[in-house]
């Protein structure tokens, strides 16, 4: 073999070697974007979707060349998909990385791509133009009742100004307003849920949003902060009085009646006059008579000395009974006061966290 077609193999060798070399070396984010890009030359617009979403991935760690090129082949892709809303947000985000992105030569691969891309252009424009600026707090208290939180945002532009305050793992937020105007827009919170129940402490995202009279939106704002509530002692209660601890409010006494010893009276007068005026066995008195009678006045007698046991009033231990219960009336109250400016003076306190 002559020298010069020697060289030529061994250029040719080497050209190969340093493809292979170079294909070894590229990253899997740069594997999957040239992948894409000839997937959409051959109008696999779905195959190429799905490599670029790979490499979009932050987990995969493309630089900031592999995202941007990523991005844009994916806006490329999406169109070709018939997917518009999603290719509008693939642009987009090329945009936010790059917004002097030109993409002159990738115009072959769709028609629509060079006026989707200026249209996005113009929106993130407009944004821009719509600013908000938030006024949070870093650090502060708040009372746990009664207390408000206190948060502002200026508005570049007169537009609807939104917020939201979510507990980090919920859904629903855990308190939202919104406001018409341009500048200052304060907003209140009292620390509490949608049902009246009061906030759980923990993390919560608070996101303020801005919409104009155009359409346009503002860029979302977002901040984390942390909710703790401060510690804070209560007195317990006094039991409540039982009723062994009372003293009893009757008393029983014995009475003595007359009507016992006025009916054994008749009765013993009723048996003399038998006694007296009966025939009795030779003329003379029944003396029978008379031991009934008397036996009949004594009973009377009797029942007249030992009385009725009768129920009464103690006045004297329904008086301390009395001033017993409004002393522990007393004791609770001032207790359930002292528990009461206790919880006044208890606070919230609510940190920013992390913000951007």
């Amino acid at each position: 073999m002559s020298a010069p077609r020697r060289a030529a193999g061994a250029l040719v060798l080497a050209l190969v070697l340093a493809r292979a070399a170079a294909l070894r070396a590229q990253t899997p984010a740069a594997r999957s974007v040239a992948a894409a890009r000839a997937q959409l030359e051959a109008l696999n617009s779905d195959s190429a979707a799905v490599l670029l979403r790979f490499a979009v991935n932050p987990a995969v760690g493309a630089s900031f060349a592999e995202r941007v090129r990523a991005y844009t082949l994916l806006g490329i892709a999406e169109l070709g998909r018939g997917q518009q809303p999603a290719a509008a947000r693939a642009l987009r985000e090329a945009l936010a990385l790059d917004p002097e992105l030109r993409a002159d030569s990738l115009t072959d691969l769709h028609a629509d791509l060079r006026a989707t891309l200026d249209a996005e252009r113009a929106a993130m424009a407009r944004a821009r133009a719509l600013t908000l600026r938030p006024e949070v707090s870093s650090d502060t208290l708040v009372p746990l009742y009664g207390g408000r939180y206190h948060v502002a945002v200026v508005a570049s532009a007169r537009a609807w100004v939104g917020i939201t305050i979510t507990a980090v793992g919920e859904a629903a937020p855990t308190y939202q307003d919104s406001q018409l105007i341009a500048g200052l827009a304060p907003f209140d919170w009292d620390l509490r849920r949608p049902d009246g129940n009061a906030a759980t402490p923990g993390r919560f995202r608070l996101r303020f949003t801005a919409l104009d009279a155009a359409g346009t939106y503002a860029m979302p704002v977002e901040r984390e902060l942390e909710l703790e509530r401060q510690a804070y002692d209560t007195l317990a209660l006094p039991p409540r009085i039982r009723p062994a601890d009372l003293k009893p409010e009757t008393t029983y006494v014995r009475r003595r009646q007359w009507a016992p010893l006025l009916r054994g009276g008749a009765f013993a007068a009723g048996a003399a006059l038998l006694a007296g005026f009966g025939p009795a066995p030779s003329g003379a008195s029944d003396g029978r008579a008379y031991l009934v009678g008397g036996a009949l006045a004594l009973g009377g007698a009797a029942g007249f000395l030992s009385g009725r046991r009768v129920a009464q009033a103690d006045s004297a231990a329904i008086e301390q009974n009395r001033r017993f219960r409004e002393a522990d009336e007393g004791r609770r109250s001032s207790v359930e006061r002292a528990n009461v400016l206790v919880r006044q003076q208890a606070r919230v306190r609510i940190r920013m966290v992390s913000g951007q």
